[in-house]
C-alpha cells in the first residue's frame, strides 16, 4: 500500500478498538504529523501499557506522545517527556530515563516548574551514578521552591535522601523532619506519604522511630494512591519490623512489594524487594531461598545501568555469602566496596565493611575482623545512627575483641549495645550484648555468671527465633563449658550448635563447631547408632521443637521428620519426646533453661 492508504487503514482499525493501548498503537501508525487529539490518545495508551506491567511499550507510546504533540502545547510535552522517563527508568533504561527529563529541563525559566524538573532529574541522577550531581540538582531545586510547601517537602524529602547515601545521616534527618512537618502542615495524605516513606527509615536510624508511626503510614498508604515498587513505604516498615525482631511480618511486608514489583515490571523493585527480601529470609533461617532471592535480585541489578541498584543487589548476595562461608565468600562484598566506593555510596560501603569483617571472623582471623570492625562501629557512632540492628553484623566485633583478650573494651562495647537494646526493645541486640559479655565473664574466670548470662541470651534467642545466631550462642556456650571441664553439657550445647549450623548450611561455623566437639573426644552418650540427619532431628526435638519447626529449621518435609524421629525411638529404646530429651541431656542444662 501507499503510506498514505496505509495510514488511512490504521485510521480505520483504530475507530474499531475500545482497549486504549491498541487504539493508540494504532494512532500513531495512523499519524502523518502533530495533533493534539491523538497525543493524549497515545498518552492515555501509554498510561494502560504501565498499569499492566510493560513499562517499556508504555515509554516507547509516551516518546511518541511527545513527538505527536503541536509544538505550542509546551506544557503538554514537558509532562510527557517526564513520563516517558520515568517509564524508561521502571524499564531498567536509566540512561534513557534521565535524558529525557534533562530535555524536560531545557529552557525552564527559574521557580517552581523548573525546581519541580529538578528533584525528578536528580533522583534519576542518583540512579545513574552521579551522586554529586544529583545533590546539587535538589540544592537547586530548594532555593527555588519559593513558597509552595508542597513542593518544598517532596524537595526536602529528597535531598535528605541524597545526604543520607553522601554519610551526612544528621543532615538527612533534619530534612526528613521537614518535610513531614510542611506535609503535615498542609494536610495532603499523598504528601505526607511521600514524606513517610523515608522518615521511617530515617527515624528508625537515629534510634527514635515512635511506637505509632508505623501503623499511621499503613493507614496513610492506604488510603492513597500505590507507589512504585521501589518506593514502596512497605519497604522501610519492613525494616521497622526485622528491627523488632519480626521476620515474619518484615517478609510478608517485602513479598507483597515483591509481587507488584513482577506485576508492573518494575526493574528497580525487582532488584530492592528480593534483596532486602534475602537479608529477612537469613535471619529467619531460610537459608535455600535467600540465595534464590539473592541471585535473582543480583542478575536483574547487572541488567540496570545503576551503581546504586547494583550495590543493593551485591548486598544481598554478600550476606547470603558470608554466612553459607564458601572459597568466595568476601567476592560479592568487595565488589560491593568498589561500587559503594566509586559512586560514594556511604552506607553501601559500611555494610559491605561489615560483612567483611563479619568473613574475618568467620575464618577464625580475630585480628582481621578487628582492623576492619572497630574502625566501622566508630564511624556508624559519629554519623548519629543509634539503631544497632543496621548492618548488624558489625557488633562481631565483640567477638574479636574477646578473641584478642581485649576483655575490658569488649565488656563496655557489650554494655552500650545492651543497654541500646533494652531502650529500643530489640532482642536480636540483647542476644548479641549478652552472649558478648557471657564470654567477657568467662574470660575473667567468672564461670557462673557467665552461665546466668548464656542463658539469659539464649532466652532472648528464644522470643526472637533466628537460628544462626543462637548457633553462634550455643557454639560460645560450648566452648566456655568445655574450657571448664564441664564435657557433657558441653558437648550437648556444640551438638546443638552443630545441628543448628549443619542445617543452615553455615560452613565454616559448623566446622568450628565440629573442631569443639573433636577436643571432647569420646562418644556422645546414648545416641549411638543414630546417623547424623537422625542425630540433628533427634537433637532439636529433644531441646522441645514441634515436628513442623524441625522441618523448618533442617529444611526437610514434615513427613521426612516424622520417619527419622520414629527411627530414633526405634534406635534409643523411647517412646516419647519427654523420655529422648531425657536420654539425650536435653532436660535443664548447665544454664538452668
Amino acid at each position: 500500500l501507499a503510506p498514505s492508504a496505509r495510514r488511512a487503514l490504521h485510521a480505520r482499525l483504530a475507530a474499531t478498538l475500545t482497549d486504549p493501548e491498541e487504539r493508540a498503537r494504532q494512532l500513531v501508525l495512523a499519524a502523518d504529523g502533530p495533533d493534539a487529539e491523538v497525543a493524549a490518545a497515545v498518552e492515555r495508551g501509554a498510561d494502560r501499557a504501565r498499569q499492566r506491567g510493560a513499562p517499556e511499550v508504555a515509554a516507547e507510546l509516551a516518546e511518541a506522545a511527545v513527538r505527536l504533540t503541536p509544538d505550542d502545547q509546551v506544557e503538554q510535552v514537558r509532562r510527557r517527556r517526564v513520563a516517558a522517563g520515568y517509564h524508561r527508568l521502571a524499564a531498567g533504561d536509566v540512561r534513557q530515563g534521565r535524558a529525557h527529563l534533562a530535555l524536560a529541563l531545557q529552557g525552564v525559566p527559574p521557580g517552581p516548574v523548573r525546581a519541580d524538573l529538578r528533584w525528578r532529574l536528580a533522583v534519576l541522577t542518583l540512579t545513574g551514578g552521579d551522586l554529586g550531581g544529583a545533590v546539587e540538582l535538589l540544592q537547586g531545586a530548594l532555593a527555588e521552591s519559593g513558597g509552595d510547601r508542597a513542593l518544598q517537602a517532596l524537595v526536602c524529602r529528597r535531598l535528605g535522601g541524597m545526604y543520607w547515601w553522601q554519610g551526612r545521616f544528621r543532615e538527612a534527618l533534619r530534612l526528613m523532619r521537614q518535610a513531614l512537618d510542611l506535609a503535615e502542615a498542609l494536610g495532603d495524605a499523598e504528601a505526607q506519604v511521600d514524606a513517610l516513606t523515608f522518615y521511617v527509615l530515617a527515624a528508625l536510624y537515629a534510634g527514635e522511630l515512635p511506637a505509632d508511626l508505623p501503623a499511621r503510614v499503613e493507614r496513610l498508604a492506604g488510603a492513597t494512591a500505590p507507589r512504585q515498587p521501589h518506593e514502596d513505604p512497605q519497604l522501610g516498615l519492613a525494616a521497622a519490623d526485622l528491627a523488632r525482631g519480626d521476620a515474619a511480618a518484615a517478609a510478608a511486608r517485602l513479598e507483597r512489594v515483591h509481587r507488584r514489583a513482577a506485576e508492573l515490571g518494575d526493574e528497580p523493585g525487582l532488584v530492592w524487594a528480593p534483596s532486602f527480601l534475602a537479608e529477612v529470609e537469613l535471619a529467619r533461617g531460610r537459608w535455600p531461598l535467600a540465595r534464590r532471592l539473592a541471585g535473582e535480585a543480583l542478575r536483574t541489578a547487572r541488567r540496570l545501568d545503576s551503581p546504586l541498584v547494583l550495590a543493593r543487589g551485591l548486598l544481598g548476595v554478600a550476606l547470603v555469602d558470608a554466612h553459607l562461608g564458601g572459597a568466595a565468600a568476601d567476592k560479592a562484598a568487595l565488589e560491593l566496596l568498589g561500587v559503594a566506593e566509586r559512586g560514594g555510596l556511604v552506607p553501601f560501603e559500611l555494610e559491605g565493611r561489615a560483612v567483611l569483617g563479619f568473613v574475618a571472623l568467620s575464618r577464625g582471623d580475630a585480628r582481621a575482623a578487628h582492623a576492619e570492625l572497630g574502625p566501622l562501629l566508630e564511624r556508624i557512632a559519629d554519623m548519629g545512627l543509634r539503631e544497632p540492628t543496621w548492618a548488624r553484623l558489625a557488633w562481631s566485633e565483640l567477638d574479636a575483641l574477646v578473641e584478642l583478650g581485649r576483655l575490658d573494651q569488649a565488656a563496655e562495647l557489650a554494655a552500650e549495645l545492651e543497654a541500646r537494646g533494652r531502650a529500643l526493645r530489640r532482642p536480636s541486640a540483647l542476644a548479641t550484648a549478652l552472649r558478648a559479655g557471657a564470654l567477657v565473664d568467662a574470660a575473667r574466670g567468672e564461670q557462673d555468671a557467665a552461665l546466668a548470662g548464656f542463658g539469659r541470651a539464649l532466652a532472648e534467642h528464644d522470643r526472637l527465633g533466628w537460628p544462626f545466631e543462637e548457633a553462634r550462642t550455643l557454639l560460645a556456650l560450648g566452648v566456655v563449658l568445655r574450657r571448664g571441664k564441664r564435657k557433657q553439657a558441653a558437648r550437648q550445647a556444640l551438638d546443638r550448635a552443630l545441628a543448628l549450623f549443619d542445617g543452615l548450611g553455615a560452613a565454616l561455623w559448623a566446622a568450628r563447631a565440629s573442631a569443639e566437639l573433636a577436643r571432647i573426644g569420646g562418644r556422645a552418650p546414648g545416641a549411638g547408632g543414630l546417623t547424623p540427619s537422625e542425630r540433628r532431628v533427634a537433637d532439636l526435638v529433644a531441646q522441645g521443637h514441634t515436628n513442623q519447626e524441625v522441618a523448618g529449621l533442617l529444611f526437610l518435609s514434615a513427613k521426612t521428620v516424622a520417619a527419622h524421629l520414629t527411627s530414633v525411638y526405634a534406635k534409643l529404646g523411647v517412646r516419647s519426646r519427654t523420655e529422648l530429651a531425657h536420654r539425650l541431656g536435653g532436660g535443664p542444662d548447665a544454664t538452668g533453661r
